[in-house]
């Protein structure tokens, strides 16, 4: 099957890549993947195989598992590439433009925040939270300090 990019993509697709990606990082056997993403053996194995597709959020279970490792091993993995070649996604969907590492950092950092306790999932968002304010004030500051339209006005 070809998703609207010409590109191949659906079950059997994604399946592959799947299977190729967990081959790679060693995880051969569906009951290790189960127990690291709380995704049934049984699914896992029919992901692998092509017979059916994932949900986005059995999906994402899984590839927040996988990539992290992957990077911890020095393979490279694209997250999104998965749902890609699932047909979850386009390509096109996704905004191209780069994404800055600290983005990325928050990202991984509420996802390791979820394996832990309430509290330190509380003391992470407290601490977010108060950057973002923080940075918001500081620009309402600046914007503050410079009135105006921003057109220059002809003499």
């Amino acid at each position: 099957m070809r998703n609207q990019d010409g590109q191949d993509a659906g079950p059997a697709v994604g399946g592959a890549y799947l299977n190729d990606a967990l081959n790679r990082l060693g995880l051969r056997g569906n009951a290790e993947v189960a127990r690291l993403t709380g995704v049934s053996d049984g699914l896992i194995s029919k992901y692998r195989r092509g017979l059916v597709t994932p949900t986005n959020r059995n999906l994402d279970k899984i590839v927040s598992v996988i990539v992290p490792l992957a990077d911890r091993m020095g393979i490279p993995m694209d997250p999104v590439e998965f749902f890609v070649k699932f047909g979850l996604i386009r390509r096109e969907q996704i905004d191209q433009a780069p994404v800055e590492s600290i983005y990325v950092e928050l990202v991984q950092l509420d996802r390791e925040a979820g394996l832990v306790d309430e509290f330190e999932q509380q003391v992470l968002r407290r601490h977010v939270q108060m950057l973002v304010e923080g940075t918001r004030k500081t620009l309402q500051e600046k914007r503050a300090a410079k009135p105006g339209t921003g057109r220059n006005k002809a003499s």
